[in-house]
């Protein structure tokens, strides 16, 4: 523990001057946070169904002869890893602690810096997995990955990419998540940098772009949200910043994903897709699967030093659907 030297007499002001973390909700990028996994276990398991083959005939008379209807069993394995935090503390750091800080126990310190160490890893690898060998997380080792293209200017750049252009590049990737799945992943979700986000949703784009003449003015992300969410029916759009996504493409570039979590549930009335209507589907495209939360391991005191082991057990984030997330290799500016 560092020491601090203060003069006497003074003065303190109240509360704690601590750096400033970037708050991500990356869940919303999930469907959802399941609990499917027992402690112990090594690999979770998507049974899957695919190549379907139905001969059929017409005819005005009996055949004698059909080959008869076929299918495929598979399934998509997920592993289990454990993220582990330990701290420890003694009678006289603690006492040291608070004298020098107000409102917060040393213990309750220690804890929540074992459980936002857990925490900051699982953001982590709910993008990018824990074996970056493997085909883990739901960004570049499971989705689809793509360039950029130039604009009709020869930009590359965020920042210099024609804004109406860029805009129309957006919306087209959303169209093309929902035509590769007859509209029913509905991309809600898109990631980036701060500074891509920040700029998505105050650069201004002309209205003869998209609106009706004296209809105001917008900017990409307001016009996105008009035209994917309310015109293609996706809905609200969720745009999440995340600096983790900065760097991660190739050479240096930064990321933009657009990510359609789950199915939506559709009404389903054609004899067309009864398969689709009988069978329990997982309507899930994205998700994690944690073991029972965070469990907290307190060991016997030993020489007055108290110790405490934080341990999550988890998948890393999980892709069921690759054609349900693209992302982008980009470069905010030159």
């Amino acid at each position: 523990m560092s020491q601090v030297i203060r003069v006497a007499p003074h003065n303190l002001i109240p509360g704690m001057a601590t750096p400033i973390y970037q708050d991500v909700q990356y869940e919303k990028a999930l469907a959802e946070v399941t609990h499917f996994g027992e402690l112990g276990s090594d690999i979770l398991y998507q049974p899957t169904l695919s190549r379907f083959h139905t001969p059929t005939t017409i005819a005005q008379q009996w055949r004698g002869h059909l080959d008869v209807a076929s299918y495929s069993l598979g399934q998509i394995s997920f592993p289990y890893y454990s993220i582990m935090a330990k701290n420890q503390s003694d009678p006289g750091e603690e006492a040291k602690f608070g004298k020098l800080v107000t409102g917060i126990g040393l213990q309750e310190f220690l804890d929540d810096l074992c459980k936002q160490g857990i925490a900051q890893r699982q953001h982590f690898a709910t993008w990018f997995g824990f074996d970056t060998d493997a085909t883990q997380g739901i960004l570049l080792n499971a989705g689809t990955v793509t360039t950029i293209p130039n604009d009709s200017e020869a930009h590359s750049t965020i920042v210099s990419y024609l804004p109406a252009e860029l805009f129309q590049l957006l919306t087209g990737y959303a169209r093309g998540i929902m035509n590769a799945t007859y509209n029913a992943a509905k991309p809600v979700v898109i990631v980036s940098t701060t500074e891509i986000i920040n700029y998505l949703q105050t650069i201004i784009i002309p209205i003869a772009s998209y609106q009706m003449p004296g209809a105001g003015v917008d900017s990409i992300a307001g016009a996105y949200q008009r035209v994917v969410g309310t015109w293609l029916g996706v809905g609200k759009v969720e745009f999440i910043a995340d600096n983790a996504l900065a760097g991660k493409g190739a050479n240096g570039t930064d990321l933009l994903s657009l990510i359609a979590p789950g199915l939506s549930d559709q009404e389903v009335k054609s004899d067309q897709t009864l398969v689709q209507r009988s069978m329990p589907q997982n309507m899930r495209n994205t998700f994690v699967d944690e073991v029972s939360g965070i469990r907290t391991y307190i060991n016997p005191v030993m020489d007055g030093v108290k110790s405490k082991l934080f341990s999550l057990q988890t998948t890393p984030g999980c892709l069921i659907r690759p054609e349900a997330v693209v992302t982008l290799e980009v470069t905010y500016s030159d």
